[in-house]
């Protein structure tokens, strides 16, 4: 365990904050879940109480010589009671709790949803922060309930285990000193039996992520073909066995210890138990001070108030363990954007420029030097070079994904942070050359959102233009065609080259002032890639665009082309003047002709 996670742990103060954040979420998300629960603790306690009760009247009755009806007619009565008091924490329990809790699981999820969306992407390349973020999508929700569930315990057996012991106490005072001294060791041995828990579920958390990896590796589809054609399915036995060996030695370093401290508990709770039933039949036989009532109440208040301490200590160290999960979920919800949102608007585009600008990543690399270009209304220039040269970090700066680390960003003369943020991003259309397909219809995948009938004429429109028309015709329900099979048994997995058309066709759907085709091509033949080329240079007809590749038969026609190289531009100039320059283009641009001349 973490040292941080212990010096959290050891704090009650920081353990009360984090339950009642929590629990100000549930409030603000379903008061009546919240409600609820707290009802069903109080029904419950109450039927603790009335159980101890009544369990001892009815022996209280007999010493009084009571006839069988008066005790027939108490016990119906409590019987109805009980029967009513279960039976509302049942119908709660089935009818209303499970609703509400995926009332509470829905705000919690899209509060965090919403979030993510607010943060830069920078954030994700920073572990710990992408750690948290994970842990909060994944277990907020489930988190809440977990903490109301221990609430609701707690406030049962505390409720219950009080009131029996005050019982107790007006009975017989040696009786309940007993019980109380004998029955508080079990709090620590309980402490610490659920502490050697805590640090073993802490420890084994690497062991069972690998077994989770193994598992995802044999059931992912992405892995089925090298698994298949190679032995990468012994490195995966070897890692789980490995896994499952770590896990086999924690287990013996934690549950002996657990095991030891268990077995002496065990003794202590029989000495309690037989010492607690000597003392009674004492009184009772000898002293005459306890009748058989009093006896019967001195047995089970035993159990009654052992259960309730042991939930007290249990509830503690659920909180505690809780609590850090809760930290990681605040981190993340605390966590603010460094990019932040200007408030001018931008206006008709006239011209976007970087100039002297610089970018280096949070390890300090630079990766951008000292770049400068322009493009104005109606120009399309081209971004050239080897992969890792800059192009796609160029194309975040500008679509303020990041923030330059030297120089500015122009747009229409204005650096673009005074720019609000999602104004300044609707100018500019992007095909990303890691784009991504949703579970979604042909049409939402192109419009990235909800699509109305109105909208189909334009996404027909983009589609065409994308090369897209062949297979649109041949889906089986054209725009409404579900893509991938995640969650519709007849949605279709569309091909790399099928995918990245509707990729070109979102960004000429959106119709921005500035459009930047990021390697649009790049999983097409020549063929394909010189029928795209000709439906996207139709489709921008005087349109701003900026094509990044390091395939040049895309960007030739570019009116500039800018030749990247380490993070600078180390020639700009049209095709001609580049060729015949004879510099790094002209060298890159005749090795690819070579390849397709042969």
């Amino acid at each position: 365990m973490a040292e941080t996670d212990k010096k959290k742990k050891q704090k009650p103060g920081r353990v009360l904050s984090n339950t009642l954040y929590l629990l100000g979420m549930a409030w603000k998300i379903s008061p009546r879940f919240f409600l609820g629960y707290i009802f069903d603790a109080a029904v419950l306690a109450a039927w603790t109480i009335l159980d101890a009760w009544y369990f001892k009247r009815v022996f209280d009755l007999l010493d009084a010589g009571a006839s069988v009806s008066e005790i027939l007619w108490m016990l119906l009565a409590v019987g109805v009671v009980t029967a009513l008091l279960l039976l509302s924490s049942t119908v709660y329990w089935w009818m209303e709790n499970e609703k509400q809790q995926l009332v509470i699981k829905c705000g919690l999820q899209l509060k965090l949803f919403d979030h993510a969306l607010s943060l830069d992407i920078g954030k994700y390349e920073i572990p710990e922060f992408y750690n948290d973020f994970i842990f909060a999508i994944r277990s907020a929700d489930v988190k809440v309930c977990d903490i109301l569930k221990v609430l609701r315990n707690l406030i049962r057996r505390f409720a219950g285990g009080a009131a029996v012991f005050g019982i107790l106490l007006s009975l017989d005072l040696l009786t309940a000193g007993f019980i109380l001294v004998m029955t508080v060791p079990g709090m620590f041995f309980n402490s610490y039996i659920n502490k050697k828990c805590y640090e073993y579920d802490m420890e084994a958390r690497r062991s069972g992520r690998v077994a989770s990896y193994v598992s995802r590796v044999h059931y992912l589809a992405d892995y089925a073909k090298e698994l298949r054609i190679s032995e990468a399915g012994k490195i995966m036995d070897k890692l789980y066995d490995e896994s499952t060996e770590e896990c086999r030695g924690l287990i013996r370093k934690y549950f002996r210890k657990v095991t030891a401290c268990g077995a002496v508990w065990m003794v202590v709770g029989a000495i309690k138990d037989n010492g607690l039933i000597l003392i009674l039949l004492y009184k009772m036989m000898v002293e005459k001070t306890v009748m058989l009532g009093g006896f019967a109440l001195g047995v089970t208040s035993s159990w009654s108030v052992s259960s309730a301490l042991k939930e007290i200590v249990t509830a503690a160290t659920e909180l505690a363990k809780h609590s850090l999960y809760i930290e990681k979920m605040r981190t993340f919800l605390d966590t603010k954007t460094s990019i932040e949102s200007g408030t001018k608007m931008p206006e008709a585009f006239e011209s976007l420029e970087c100039k002297n600008i610089s970018f280096a990543y949070e390890n300090g690399v630079e990766v951008l030097h000292d770049v400068s270009l322009k493009i104005t209304a109606g120009e399309k220039i081209a971004i050239v070079g080897y992969n890792g040269a800059g192009k796609t970090t160029l194309i975040k700066l500008l679509m303020r994904f990041y923030d330059v680390t030297g120089g500015e960003i122009l747009l229409n003369g204005v650096n673009i942070k005074e720019y609000d943020l999602d104004a300044y991003r609707r100018v500019i259309g992007a095909v990303f050359q890691d784009y991504k397909i949703f579970a979604a219809t042909v049409a939402e995948n192109v419009v990235c959102g909800l699509c109305s009938e109105d909208a189909h004429e334009g996404v027909r429109a983009a589609l065409d233009a994308a090369s897209f028309t062949d297979k649109l015709q041949k889906l089986p329900d054209g725009l409404d065609t579900h893509l991938t099979r995640e969650f519709d048994d007849k949605g279709t997995n569309l091909s790399g080259g099928e995918s990245q058309k509707i990729a070109i066709a979102r960004a000429l759907y959106k119709r921005a002032p500035v459009t930047v085709m990021d390697e649009p091509s790049s999983a097409l033949d020549p063929v394909a890639e010189y029928e795209l080329n000709r439906h996207i240079e139709t489709a921008l007809t005087d349109q701003t665009v900026i094509f990044i590749s390091h395939r040049l038969s895309t960007t030739r026609g570019a009116a500039r082309i800018y030749m990247f190289e380490h993070g600078s531009i180390i020639e700009e100039g049209s095709h001609d003047a580049l060729i015949a320059a004879g510099g790094k283009y002209a060298e890159m641009f005749n090795l690819q002709a070579s390849k397709y001349r042969t």
